[in-house]
């Protein structure tokens, strides 16, 4: 488990339609505040949300944190995380050559992770069988977009700040950095200004001697309540692989 708060935060194909045309007939908006309501009454009509991302270190933890990339579809929400879920990554480690396969999921009882490399799929209702790959499951996750409380610490900041538009892929988004409690440094969220809904997220916070330490991640293919042609959540043991309910490593 990390030890920094960083994975609390822990990760718009289809978009509600009330959303556009707010966004489009309210014209760009300047005040932080009201951007923030936006964007909670945006996540509050997401039931489910898939999209491909990048997470990767910035600041002094640029080329040093783990660099993650892959898909993650996931939905509802089970008081402290997400209830279902679908993660699909490769983790790559700075030093390391290879990057290491990371897919989980969850049914909302059963909770699994895919060990390609040794044939094994460990399965249990217990979060924990996900061992030590735990870590980059939630990291794989923007957990705002089932959150019910998503945004609320940030209306709360006393530090809200508009900094402008900036685009992240096709959409244009208003860049708004706020403070985090206690001055442990800051959220800047890239939210569209066409469906406020979150496209990027900046974390930094203090590190060692000093610095100020991060992450950012980026958030493309973004589908929002998207129909699934089959469960994508389900449990399915790959052929020749041994299932367990014993924890991974």
């Amino acid at each position: 488990m990390v030890k920094r708060k960083a994975w609390i935060v822990l990760w718009c194909c289809v978009s509600p339609a009330w959303a556009t045309e707010s966004a489009s007939s309210a014209g760009k908006l300047s005040d932080p505040v009201e951007i923030l309501k936006r964007a909670q009454e945006a996540v509050r009509q997401v039931k489910a949300v898939r999209f491909s991302f990048v997470r990767q270190g910035i600041l002094s933890d640029e080329g040093k944190s783990p660099r993650i990339e892959g898909t993650s579809v996931y939905s509802g929400w089970a008081q402290t995380w997400v209830q279902k879920f679908r993660v699909d990554a490769k983790v790559t480690r700075p030093g390391e050559p290879e990057p290491t396969e990371v897919v989980a999921g969850s049914d909302g009882n059963v909770v699994y992770l895919v060990d390609a490399k040794n044939k094994k799929v460990y399965a249990d209702m217990d979060p924990a069988v996900l061992g030590a790959k735990m870590r980059f499951v939630r990291q794989s996750m923007m957990m705002y977009y089932v959150n019910p409380e998503a945004f609320e610490e940030e209306k709360k900041s006393a530090v809200k700040e508009l900094k402008g538009m900036t685009r992240v892929g096709d959409e244009e988004c208003y860049e708004l950095r706020v403070g985090r409690a206690g001055g442990e440094g800051s959220s800047t969220w890239f939210l569209s200004a066409r469906d406020f809904l979150p496209r990027r997220l900046e974390l930094t916070f203090p590190a060692r001697e000093g610095q100020m330490g991060g992450f950012s991640m980026v958030l493309s293919n973004l589908s929002v309540n998207p129909k699934f042609d089959k469960d994508p959540f389900q449990l399915a043991v790959p052929e020749g692989y041994t299932k367990t309910d014993e924890f991974a490593p």
